[in-house]
């Protein structure tokens, strides 16, 4: 059975692998402190990120067409994965991961009063919004 991902101002931080993705960790971080009252380290320390962290990985999806390079149509998507080593929200472009950490927020569980415990259950997740 996979492992929660408890989260701690102790051992978790949030990492960008793209300056660009960096916006998307002090918001992820003000909206857990919010929830929960568990302030986590929003670094802008591009890498791989630590045992128990939170990563944002940026990858590359650019099509060429008449020469000139295209974002994908797929350029929205994400995907999430969350296990007791750590939550990885990985996509194409600033919007996708925009969208995978409402996705990752809306699995946040949080216990205790008046000590707050959060956590995330294990879980991959590829999506996209439907837009027509």
């Amino acid at each position: 059975m996979k492992q929660e991902l408890e989260i701690s101002a102790e051992k978790t931080s949030i990492v960008a692998s793209d300056e660009t993705l960096v916006p998307l960790t002090q918001l992820i971080s003000d909206d857990i402190f919010m929830l929960s009252g568990i302030r986590i380290n929003a670094s802008s320390t591009a890498g791989a990120g630590s045992v128990g962290d939170i990563t944002f990985t940026l990858l590359k999806s650019e099509i060429e067409w008449h020469g000139e390079a295209h974002l994908a149509p797929d350029a929205e998507k994400y995907a999430i994965s969350v296990d007791g080593r750590g939550a990885a929200v990985s996509c194409y472009t600033y919007t996708g991961c925009a969208w995978g950490v409402t996705s990752l927020l809306q699995s946040m569980c949080i216990s205790g009063v008046p000590f707050q415990t959060a956590a995330f259950p294990s879980f991959n997740l590829t999506d996209w919004p439907d837009i027509p």
